[in-house]
Parts: C-alpha cells; structure tokens; sequence
C-alpha cells in the first residue's frame, strides 16, 4: 500500500518537459492551453485542452504564446506508470478531470476498468452509478433503469402516467376530467378557474361578485339573476316539489327540509369530505356539478320507502337502506335519505357520503369490513374532527368495555348482504372509535394500508398486523387506556359523570 502511494505522489510530481500554447485572436477570445498540430499559411490547426480538435485563420491571430500544458504533463505522468498500476491510473485520471483534460482521463479510467470492471472509484469517476441488482450502469442505461424503478415505485402507489407524465390518482383523475390546477394547488374546471381570476367566488351553484358577500350575509341569494329574500325561498322550496338544490364544492343535496338544517349539513360534509381526502391520499375528480356527489333527503320514512326503487343499489347498499336512514346507490351514483332528527340524519348521510367517496376512488369494490371501519369513522366526526357529539354516537360508547380493537372487528360479523348483528348502530360507533384510536396512535401506518387496501392489496387484516407489528404487541392494553382517556374528554360535558 505503501509503496503504491509512494510511487503516486511520484507521477504527479513530475516536472513538464513539454510546451503548450496560448492563442489570442482579433476577436478578443484567448484560446488557453491548447496545442498547435499544424500551422498553415492560411489556417492553424490546434487541439484544445477537452481533447477536441478546431482550425483557426491565420489572420485572425495576434499573439502566439508557447507554455506547458495540462495535457503534456498528463501524457508525461503517464509513461511514469507501471502497467499494471491501477490505482496510479485512477489517481492520474481524477487528476485528469479535474484539470479538465477529461478525453485522456475518461480514456485512462475506462482501460482501469478493463481490467478491473469492479473499480468502485473507477466506475464513480465516470459517473457510473451502483444500481440495486448489483449492476454499473450510465448514460440512456441508466436513465431508462432509473425511469423502469421509478415507474415500478408510483405504481405501487397508485401513481398513474398520463400524457406522459406521472400523477397521483386524484391528480390523474383531474387531467383526464381536462381540469387544470390553480394557484392554490387546487384542481379546477377551466371554466371555474376562469371565474376565480376574475375575483368571483362560488357558493350555493352560483358565481358570484366579491362585493355580493354583504348581500348574501343580509339573507339574499341571486336566482336567474335577481336578488330574492332566503326567507321567501325557504317558504318556496319547503314544497317536495319545489325542494331545495344546493350545491358546495363537493356535492349538490336536493330537499325540501328547511334551509338552515341543510346549510348545516353542506358545512359538515365538506369537512368529513376533507378527512377522508386526508386519510386516503385520494379523491374523486369534480369538474362540474354533475360529477359531485348528489345526495336526496325526503321528509319521512314513508316516502323514503317510495324512492328506494329508483336507487337501486348493491347488496351492500341494499343492507343500509333498511339499517340506515341513507345509504349510497352505486348504480345510480347518489344517495338517498329520509329525516328523522337532525343528528341521526346527519350521522346516516355521513357513513354514505364515506360509502360515495370510498367506491368513487376504490380500484374494486370495497371490501366489507375496511369498508365500515372508514365509514363508522366518519360518522363520528363533527366539525373536521372525530369527535361523536351526537346521541347516537353516544349511546353506542357510553357503556362498551372495550376489548382488544382486533377484537372488535373479529366480532363484527358480516354476511353477503352487510351487517348481521343485533344492536347495529351501537357496532357502527364501536367500529368508528377502533379506527380513531388507530388513526391517532399509527397515522402513517393506517394511511400506507388505506392506500393499499383502495389499491384492492389489503383490509382490515393488514392494517391490524401492520399496527401490531409497531405496536411490538396486541395493543389491548392501549386501546383501553385510549377509550378511557376519550371518555373522559368527551362523555361527561355530554352525559355527566
């Protein structure tokens, strides 16, 4: 070893024996240690310090400056080394490039490389890179293997190439739809967006001007242009067949109920609709309203009973309707509820807005039990948070000792057609508070599997060993102290001690 940098230090002290060349032209340019091959009475020919060869006019020079250059002394340090020196040959080399005769070094490292194919600094000096089968590689090679790795990591993702570029789901969704994305980060219809630059804003289906606000705030909205009192519209659309149309960001809810109560629930569900884009890393394309989710909320149960025919559904949506107040038709894209009271309404349309945004983005149909753990979450939320404030909720958690969350799952026993267990609604909020305790304990964990499980490779099974594996445990002991954490939180400003 010590011999080999011994003789190193050697061949790049050797003295330059040769000259080299400065060149300035007419222009005003300075060709710097170059070469001259030949000189011509009319043309020079000159080899530059890259290796490159290039003919200059005779006339165009003014000074002629013969010194050593970069080049001469690599070719000297050269015949200093031994044949079989390689690690001299990488040392010139590097010296090489860093004196910017790169044609010479390049030339050195590759004949290193010859001999030795394994040349780890040889090989990084070309820019060679060490890819993950064990293979050197560079250039178009590498680029297309880097591009085939990369393809093979978003896919599994559930990236989507479109027009040659690479897109998260919902940001592919979004570009087919021929939606652009706005400043904000947003995706936005053209026409939408062209509203936006021109300060307007949307609310309730309607653009409208910034100096509208003051107006809307009073109790006004426009209809076909005209300023009309909410109070008189109220009145107006209080007739099923005249119901209210209302339309937010995400959905359009068609009903007769009176407007505040519907205004309350549009609130709600575009936060729940802002959760499940948080935890599933996905969400619908919306380009316009037609693509929203539609929800239709009649005002009993008698005449709930008379639309159920033209929503036809799954068997999974089948199995709501006659559990639930609502439930989400997939044939018909749309959900369909009836008021009862203004929280149990609210928590049925919840778990079928989760159920419409779960199929919309799912690669299959969704899996059961996965599939209610989400929608049970959101039941639950209030205000953009999992926070069942509700009667119903409460109910379900007020009195459960909770066993081990896997536990529960394992319980909740499903057949062809849903749930088949007594005491439904109570289950629904046992399976909502097992996935917020996993949402608040495993974040990242949860959302990878939520991913995986819309991508159809996993469920609820994958999600609980992925969580225990983390856990180092069964997570029994956990998950009590959570529940009991929570209940202390939130049952007693609700029910008291």
């Amino acid at each position: 070893m010590l011999r080999n940098l011994a003789l190193i230090l050697a061949v790049l002290l050797i003295p330059t024996l040769v000259s080299a060349d400065d060149i300035k032209l007419k222009s005003g340019e300075v060709i710097k240690d170059c070469k001259v091959l030949k000189k011509g009475p009319t043309v020079w020919k000159i080899e530059l310090l890259n290796g490159r060869k290039r003919t200059i006019k005779a006339a165009e020079v003014v000074e002629y400056i013969e010194k050593s250059t970069p080049a001469d002394e690599f070719d000297a340090k050269l015949k200093a080394l031994g044949k079989n020196d390689l690690a001299g040959m990488v040392a010139l080399g590097r010296w090489g490039l860093e004196k910017g005769i790169k044609k010479k070094a390049k030339k050195l490292i590759a004949k290193v490389l010859r001999k030795d194919k394994n040349n780890k600094e040889a090989h990084e000096l070309l820019g060679h890179e060490l890819c993950d089968d064990g293979k050197w590689r560079y250039g178009k090679k590498l680029a297309k293997y880097k591009e085939a790795k990369r393809a093979e990591e978003l896919a599994a993702l559930g990236w989507v190439k479109v027009k040659g570029e690479w897109y998260d789901p919902h940001s592919a969704r979004c570009v087919r739809a021929g939606m652009v994305k706005g400043k904000d980060g947003k995706w936005y219809s053209k026409k939408a967006l062209a509203e936006i630059r021109k300060g307007r804003f949307f609310f309730e289906g309607v653009w409208y001007d910034e100096a509208d606000r003051a107006k809307i705030k009073e109790g006004f909205r426009k209809v076909k242009g005209k300023w009309k009192a909410l109070a008189d519209l109220d009145a107006k659309h209080r007739d099923p067949k005249t119901p209210w149309v209302l339309e937010s960001e995400h959905f359009v809810l068609e009903s007769s109920l009176k407007y505040k109560t519907l205004r309350d629930y549009l609130d709600q569900f575009e936060k729940d609709y802002a959760a499940l884009t948080e935890l599933c890393g996905d969400a619908p394309a919306m380009p316009d309203r037609d693509s929203k989710i539609h929800m239709f909320v009649v005002k009993d149960n008698p005449t709930y009973r008379g639309k159920v025919g033209a929503f036809q559904g799954d068997d999974r949506s089948q199995y709501y309707s006659s559990s639930h107040g609502a439930y989400y038709a997939p044939k018909r894209d749309a959900i369909l509820g009836y008021y009862h009271t203004k929280e149990y309404t609210f928590q049925w349309l919840q778990q079928a807005l989760a159920q419409a945004f779960l199929y919309r983005v799912s690669r299959d149909r969704p899996a059961s039990k996965m599939f209610d753990l989400i929608g049970s979450y959101i039941e639950g939320f209030f205000d953009g948070k999992y926070h069942p404030v509700n009667s119903i909720a409460w109910n379900a958690l007020r009195n459960w000792t909770p066993p081990a969350p896997r536990k529960v799952v394992e319980e909740y026993q499903v057949d062809a057609q849903g749930l088949n267990a007594v005491d439904n609604e109570a289950r629904f909020g046992h399976l909502g508070f097992v996935f917020h305790y996993l949402v608040s304990k495993y974040p990242k964990i949860v959302k990878r599997q939520v991913r995986l499980y819309l991508m159809g490779r996993g469920g609820e099974s994958q999600l609980f060993d992925a969580c225990e594996k983390a856990a180092g445990n069964d997570m029994a002991e956990d998950f009590k102290k959570a529940a009991a954490e929570f209940y202390r939180k939130y049952q007693q400003p609700h029910f008291g001690s």
